[in-house]
């Protein structure tokens, strides 16, 4: 669906939150757990005025301790596993941790947009499912926002029409085709959204166009797997989605 032809059922977005998190595993069938998390929240003038770093922004960045064994594979990739955590004493994700959150959000200007990379799929799930299982809740009004759609259908029009091979929307290689270079420390949840924070910001404009027609409110996230204060009134098979790594 072209820009343009979508009327926002909201109004437009004043504060996009950009948000990503690292876990214990990587699929849901692992019961995947929260060990890092990272929100920036930048209001809408900096990112249409900006092709830089807004000056004003809002970061909220915490580690979490699993009561599970991270996986080598998430280690690998994250840098964190359950000795650092513990080293550091660092308490599991709890009620404060939720509480912290919505606190968070609550100080932005509204309407409040919050924005992640294949979000859909595995970062709004996972944390829908964290906080289901602490029967926490975020604010109802809160919208969000899939980044991976917005690169690409914006994209797609300059893919069709040169008829060039496919490309990858992995936040990695996405940065390097827009930029050249490669980000710096991939896999760490607050440089994660740093990297898809200046890819918005290369684009401007046409993003906040685009989230202002396509966002979802957050009522409508699923959960990832159903968690454990809940699965044994109802069992769901886990999702088969996982994160594009």
């Amino acid at each position: 669906m072209m820009l343009g032809h979508v009327q926002p059922s909201h109004p437009i977005i004043k504060s996009f939150v950009f948000f990503d998190l690292e876990t214990s595993a990587l699929h849901a069938e692992d019961r995947p757990k929260v060990t890092e998390l990272c929100l920036i929240a930048v209001h809408r003038s900096s990112v249409e005025s900006s092709g830089t770093a807004p000056r004003v922004m809002d970061k909220l960045t915490l580690c979490v301790y699993l009561n599970k064994e991270i996986s080598p594979t998430a280690s690998n990739l994250t840098g964190l596993h359950n000795a650092l955590m513990l080293d550091n004493d660092k308490r599991p994700l709890d009620v404060q941790v939720c509480e912290s959150i919505c606190a968070f959000l609550g100080r932005q200007a509204k309407p409040v947009c919050m924005v992640a990379h294949n979000g859909y799929e595995f970062d709004f799930k996972l944390l829908r499912t964290e906080f289901d299982r602490l029967g926490r809740s975020l604010p109802s009004d809160l919208l969000c926002c899939d980044s991976l759609l917005a690169f690409r259908e914006l994209e797609g029009a300059d893919w069709q029409a040169f008829k060039r091979p496919r490309r990858s929307y992995a936040l990695q290689k996405m940065f390097v085709r827009t930029f050249g270079v490669k980000p710096r420390n991939v896999h760490g949840a607050e440089s994660d959204v740093i990297t898809l924070l200046k890819l918005v910001l290369n684009r401007g404009n046409a993003v906040c166009r685009w989230m202002d027609e396509h966002a979802k409110r957050w009522t409508d996230v699923q959960q990832y797997y159903i968690p454990k204060k809940i699965e044994d009134k109802i069992h769901v098979e886990p999702s088969s989605n996982s994160p594009i790594v």
